[in-house]
């Protein structure tokens, strides 16, 4: 296990146990929203070079997103 994942395992009180279920989601979630692999300015300067069927992808990807981190938030997704 990486270090980042042990600690925000432990933040979320499972000390020493593997997150499972919706603990498991927001924890990949918040590891890889933590990453910085491209900075605004950049991921802004490639969204405006995109054609429109990218531009349809990545809109896709966002919404999904931003719904499933709704959904985390207020307990409506699975436990399992």
């Amino acid at each position: 296990m990486s270090e980042e994942y042990i600690r925000e395992a432990t933040k979320l009180g499972r000390a020493g146990e593997r997150p499972t279920g919706t603990d498991r989601v927001r924890l990949m979630f918040t590891q890889e929203a933590n990453r910085e692999i491209l900075n605004p300015q950049e991921y802004n300067a490639m969204f405006r070079k995109a054609n429109q069927k990218q531009r349809e992808v990545l809109m896709y990807h966002r919404r999904w997103l931003k719904e499933t981190v709704i959904a985390l938030n207020e307990g409506r997704m699975n436990q399992g």
